[in-house]
């Protein structure tokens, strides 16, 4: 705040300075913040509690003279600091000595007007007070009225509430047209056919954990908009909510979800915790040129071992009796999280699982209603000319899906974010109608089976010296060839099976030495050939001109 009046220089002060701790309508209209999202203003309570304080409210002249004194100071700090706040910002703050005299407290807001009585204001649970009446000038107390109930949303942001046993009605918040969301500093991410995805800081005063103020600082968090599409956003709550009850390190667990009653539609908003290294994609990217050392590799198999985990998480019975198929695993669906000096893989983008009550094979002969998926990553009982495609999917879908990534993840581990590119330039695309193309291909009669490109991949996979017999990587391309990479669904091995493989894989490379982690015998000839590693043909450009190159391990 400012200084008091002070005498012109070098003359002796009449009285002694002091800082002016009144409270006025800056006081409270420089704390205000705007919500990107719903357009409303709000204030962080936090910054409330540190302005409207007993002294504040003391030294404010602008109030009567039996609400400043200490008591009475008191009681607004203690019942009502938010109404007197919204008092203050309204130019009416003389209102909060009738209210507290009425028995008002912050937990009575928000405040309608009565259907009896326009001057009358009632609570939540029926309250009524008619402090408000005090404003002899019908007008007047009109204006004031309007422009408290109006203001009074800027203090009532939800809070959001992590719990263990977290239920629907702690974690979808039914939000009032004219509050806002306690975010700020948005900025764009992504944008899909369905959502649009932005980073922003989630005011550490709106985030509880049991009941806890757990954060000093703003909490990075991601926010999807679903707009008006109510459907997506139930179907993607619901699976959310279901998926807590594993507590998946590798599944995401969202923050909150807000249903706003806008018109003449409502909007809806999913909060999740911001992944700082993006997606799988991104970090394939970005880490192109790593040194590929026996610590990434054995990160890499308990990224895959996590990420086998979550789908055989989502494929379990839950606690309703219900399971659940994810649908559309990809590398933009894998998220990154960055902590504690390493990286954490975990699968998002549950807004087309698709929840089943029944198994596959006693369900209704309907086909599958689930949107469309990228089409790289898709299963071939997807495709529309493959036999039986008009049959519900199975949870075998995502055993495909996920065998994809792994073999691409593969090819990264072993050669770079180039190879994984150019091998998707080489499947074959026109079925797919999209790039990059499948790993999957169609005989005349429908029949799915597994592409010559990625035929071709596997088997030089395998014949290089880092995925011999006996090596884990090459135990891993063999699973993914031999039990996910399955053209017909119901050869592919199921999920708890492929948990299983990929436990023992990943026990066999913490349990192996380094020097043993790569290959199944090390002598000097072969590190020297292993130091720079030409790309396979089908690791490269299809363009002519491109040239090879090597990569450096």
């Amino acid at each position: 705040m400012g200084q008091g009046p002070s005498s012109p220089s070098g003359d002796e002060p009449t009285q002694p300075k002091r800082c002016d701790k009144r409270l006025r309508h800056r006081s409270i209209s420089s704390l205000a913040k705007s919500c990107h999202f719903t357009r409303q203003t709000w204030l962080p309570l936090d910054e409330l509690e540190k302005v409207v304080t007993v002294e504040n409210v003391n030294a404010s002249a602008t109030l009567g003279p039996s609400l400043c004194r200490n008591d009475n100071a008191y009681r607004v700090v203690r019942d009502a600091p938010c109404a007197f706040a919204i008092l203050l910002w309204c130019g009416c703050q003389n209102i909060i000595e009738a209210l507290l005299q009425e028995g008002f407290k912050d937990t009575d807001l928000p405040l309608t007007r009565t259907e009896v009585d326009a001057r009358f204001l009632s609570s939540k649970d029926g309250k009524i007070f008619w402090a408000f009446k005090e404003i002899k000038d019908e007008e007047a107390r009109d204006r004031a009225i309007d422009d408290f109930l109006d203001r009074q949303w800027s203090v009532l942001a939800p809070v959001f509430e992590e719990e263990s046993n977290a239920d629907e009605s702690t974690i979808v918040h039914q939000v009032h047209a004219k509050s806002p969301l306690p975010l700020s500093n948005k900025k764009h991410i992504t944008r899909t056919a369905m959502s649009r995805v932005s980073s922003c800081d989630l005011h550490p005063y709106h985030y509880r954990h049991q009941g806890e103020r757990v954060h000093d600082h703003p909490i990075q968090v991601a926010v999807k908009e679903l707009g008006e599409d109510e459907k997506t956003f139930e179907k993607e709550t619901q699976n959310l909510l279901r998926i807590r009850q594993f507590n998946n390190p590798h599944l995401i667990r969202h923050i909150a979800a807000c249903k706003v009653d806008t018109s003449p539609s409502p909007t809806y908003y999913v909060i999740f915790p911001l992944a700082s290294g993006g997606d799988l994609h991104a970090y394939w990217q970005s880490r192109g040129d790593q040194h590929r050392t026996p610590d990434l590799v054995r990160w890499s198999l308990e990224q895959m071992l996590g990420l086998a985990t979550a789908v055989r998480d989502l494929h379990t019975t839950f606690e309703d009796g219900s399971n659940c198929r994810h649908g559309d695993l990809k590398p933009l669906n894998i998220l990154v999280f960055e902590e504690d000096g390493t990286c954490r893989l975990v699968i998002a983008d549950l807004g087309i699982a698709k929840v089943h009550s029944d198994p596959t094979a006693v369900r209704t002969q309907k086909a599958t209603e689930t949107l469309a998926t990228t089409r790289a990553y898709e299963a071939p009982e997807a495709h529309k000319k493959c036999r039986g495609h008009n049959l519900p999917r199975p949870r075998a879908y995502d055993v495909w899906s996920l065998g994809c990534i792994l073999l691409e993840f593969t090819i990264w581990l072993l050669f770079d974010m180039r190879a994984v590119e150019s091998f998707a330039s080489r499947r074959p695309d026109t079925w797919t109608e999209s790039r990059p193309g499948g790993f999957y291909a169609l005989e005349e009669d429908g029949s799915p089976v597994v592409s010559e490109v990625v035929d071709t991949a596997i088997a030089t996979l395998l014949k290089d010296e880092r995925c011999g017999e006996s090596t884990v990587l090459g135990r891993l391309v063999q699973l993914i060839a031999r039990k996910m990479l399955a053209a017909e669904s119901k050869d592919r091995v199921d999920a708890v099976e492929l948990v299983e493989e990929l436990e023992n894989i990943v026990r066999d490379a913490a349990q192996s030495g380094d020097e043993f982690l790569w290959k199944a015998e090390s002598t000097p000839e072969m590190e020297d050939k292993l130091a720079s590693t030409v790309v396979p043909e089908v690791f490269r450009p299809l363009s002519k001109g491109s040239g090879t190159w090597s990569v450096t391990q």
